[in-house]
């Protein structure tokens, strides 16, 4: 077996890089291609483990809209939580949960009117007793 570099005129060169030869931009490419294939990995099981572990035990989208919106910190953009954070690490985390959060709004938005209504008060129904009244009375307003 032979080693990855070479020495100029080896017969054995075999395609081998020489110390004084740059890697070639095909190269390069692939190296920046295998650390994007490797962040795609890691977002996908991001998101599967939050919808496995933490979305799908909740009951509708605005409950789980909600569920996400409580991971957004309040003076920045970015969304913590912890389990997952030890696990991937704080950036890639609040970068799928951003993500996420956006992605689940637009398909509540695609919804029909109705099934929107019936999940808000499906919803409604699950709040504390003090805000299913301040719901009330800003309806009524």
């Amino acid at each position: 077996m032979g080693t990855l570099l070479a020495v100029k005129g080896d017969p054995k060169l075999n395609g081998c890089l020489v110390a004084d030869e740059e890697v070639p931009a095909a190269e390069q490419f692939r190296e920046q291609g295998s650390r994007v294939q490797e962040q795609l990995r890691i977002h996908r099981q991001i998101l599967y483990d939050l919808a496995l572990h933490y979305l799908e035990p909740l009951n509708g989208s605005f409950s789980r809209l909600a569920y996400l919106a409580s991971l957004k910190k309040r003076s920045s953009p970015t969304y913590e939580h912890d389990r997952l954070a030890a696990v991937y690490g704080p950036e890639p985390v609040s970068e799928s949960l951003a993500n996420c959060h956006e992605e689940l709004f637009e398909r509540l938005l695609e919804m029909p009117l109705a099934q929107q209504e019936e999940e808000l008060q499906q919803f409604v129904g699950t709040l504390p007793e003090g805000k299913q009244e301040g719901i009330e009375i800003a309806k009524r307003g």
